[in-house]
């Protein structure tokens, strides 16, 4: 859940206790991946308000990411996926090492279960100039929507994307 008062004390100041029960949980998967196993789809799921940040607070705490291809497989069971909890984990993985990142994302724009959730999964993970060309070529090859861009109008992510590279998308679209 995603209350108010988990995140704010009586004096209106931020408690840290979400991101502390997150991380303890995170360290709980990693010890013991059983625990995570039949919670996967429920997190990438729309109803797993707080997904992003506990993927991100798993990604921190799976230091060989050995949970990624199973997260990968296990999101497409979901109907509707969301990118919150893939999201958050593949940030802590573009953090310490973007090269393996550029990979994964290019399995998911190649894979016609995943290529939807490319664009937002770029939102909130990382951009590089190679991430943007990515989308690009997903959108001309018909793998994603101009709706599905509709992402990046919010934050400033679009502003790291390389004036080229933008004139390019904006271009096509």
């Amino acid at each position: 859940m995603n209350l108010i008062e988990d995140r704010y004390d009586e004096d209106g100041e931020e408690t840290g206790k979400i991101e502390k029960i997150l991380n303890e949980l995170a360290l709980k998967a990693i010890e013991k991946p059983a625990l995570l196993q039949p919670h996967v789809v429920w997190l990438c799921s729309h109803d797993a308000e707080n997904g992003y940040k506990f993927g991100y607070a798993l990604g921190k705490q799976d230091s060989k990411f050995e949970f990624l291809y199973t997260l990968l497989h296990e999101v497409q069971s979901v109907t509707e996926p969301s990118a919150f909890f893939l999201g958050g984990y593949l940030k802590s993985l573009f953090e310490v090492n973007t090269e393996h990142w550029e990979k994964v994302l290019d399995e998911v724009s190649n894979n016609d279960h995943l290529s939807n959730l490319l664009p937002e999964l770029t939102w909130r993970s990382g951009i590089t100039n190679r991430a943007a060309k990515r989308i690009l070529d997903a959108a001309k090859a018909k793998r994603i929507s101009i709706e599905e861009l509709q992402i990046f109008t919010y934050g400033g992510v679009i502003r790291s994307i390389p004036e080229d590279t933008f004139i390019e998308l904006a271009k096509f679209f």
